[in-house]
């Protein structure tokens, strides 16, 4: 074997391996937790309130952009994180949101189902440097 086609047969078998899926360049991105609790006294509705984590850091992702969708609500809700990653949505009617982030690169999604009286805790880890990442969970 030449090293011409030693080389070949190298670069053809990493390629391989990187299409299986035999090499990350970052692990996984954890999916994003909800916690169901009673709305506090004194709010109306229901409500979603949560925190984006960049999550190779493991620190709050500021200014990522939250977008609230349901057929209950007229239009779509928009709001974005503070600089310790927090969001919140109130107020809100009955119903199943889905809830997309969209950090840097990426575009991550979770759909909460809401009942009355309900608050939603939402852990939403993110990789701002993975490019357009689908979570739908």
């Amino acid at each position: 074997m030449t090293l011409k086609t030693g080389a070949a047969l190298a670069l053809c078998l990493l390629s391989v391996a990187c299409a299986a899926g035999l090499f990350q360049a970052n692990a996984p991105v954890p999916k994003p937790t909800v916690v169901m609790s009673p709305v506090e006294a004194g709010h109306e509705g229901s409500e979603i309130v949560g925190t984006v984590l960049d999550a190779p850091a493991d620190k709050p992702a500021a200014e990522a952009v939250i977008v609230l969708q349901c057929t209950c609500l007229q239009g779509t809700r928009e709001t974005m994180t503070n600089a310790e990653g927090r969001f919140a949505f109130r107020a809100l009617p009955p119903g199943s949101y889905t809830l997309q982030v969209l950090y840097g690169q990426s575009d991550g999604s979770k759909i909460i189902t809401l009942g009355v009286g309900v608050q939603a805790k939402v852990s939403f880890p993110i990789d701002k440097d993975l490019h357009f990442e689908r979570v739908i969970t």
